[in-house]
C-alpha cells in the first residue's frame, strides 16, 4: 500500500512541477491562474501576470549545447525566484517560456516587477557555470492585467484572455527590438 501512496506522491510532484528548473508546470500554472482569478474576484484586487521569454534562445543551444540551454533554463528561473514575493507563483509554461502570477498587482507595480526582472537578467554576467564561455541573456516580458468587474465571462476564458494579452504583449517586446517589456 505504501508503494502506491509513493508512486501517487510522485506523479502528483511530477505534474505540478517541472522536472528541469523546479519551478511550477504549465498545468499547474494555469490551475494557480484560475485560482487567482476567482481570488481576485472575491478580493476586488488587481492580478497580473507576466509572460518571459528567454531572447534568442535557440543560439545558446546551437553555440553551448543543450545541456548548457538546461543549465541556464535553471539559472534564469532561480534568478527570476529570487525577485519575487512569497505569494507569487512562477511557471515553466513552454521551452522558454515562463509565466508569473502576481496576486493583488496593479499594472503599474506589475511593470515595475517585470522591469526589476528583466534588469536584473540584463546584468547577470554568466548563467552557466560549467560553459567554457560566459553565458548572458535578455528576456522580453508581456505583462496583462485582470480588473476585476463583474464579468460575463467564466473563469477558464478570463485565463486564456489575460494569457493572451500576456503573449502579445512579450512578442510586442521582442518585435520592437527585444529586451524589454511591453503591456
Amino acid at each position: 500500500m505504501s508503494r502506491i501512496n509513493s508512486d501517487n506522491d510522485l506523479l502528483i510532484a511530477l505534474s505540478q512541477i517541472d522536472p528541469l528548473t523546479k519551478c511550477l508546470s504549465r498545468t499547474e500554472s494555469l490551475y494557480k491562474l484560475s485560482n487567482e482569478i476567482k481570488r481576485s474576484f472575491r478580493s476586488k484586487n488587481h492580478l497580473s501576470i507576466l509572460e518571459i521569454d528567454i531572447d534568442r534562445f535557440k543560439l545558446i543551444n546551437d553555440e553551448h549545447g543543450h545541456a548548457i540551454g538546461d543549465e541556464v533554463l535553471c539559472s534564469l528561473t532561480r534568478s527570476i525566484k529570487n525577485l519575487l514575493r512569497v505569494n507569487d507563483h512562477l511557471g515553466r509554461i513552454g521551452g522558454e517560456e515562463f509565466i508569473v502570477i502576481l496576486p493583488e498587482t496593479n499594472q503599474e507595480s506589475a511593470s515595475i516587477i517585470a522591469e526589476r526582472i528583466r534588469k536584473e537578467i540584463e546584468q547577470t554576467t554568466n548563467f552557466a557555470q560549467t560553459s567554457n564561455r560566459p553565458v548572458r541573456l535578455t528576456i522580453s516580458i508581456g505583462i496583462a492585467t485582470l480588473i476585476p468587474i463583474d464579468s460575463i465571462y467564466s473563469i477558464d476564458s478570463l485565463g486564456i484572455s489575460l494569457l493572451k494579452q500576456a503573449d502579445d504583449a512579450m512578442y510586442r517586446a521582442k518585435n520592437n527590438g527585444r529586451n524589454q517589456i511591453a503591456l
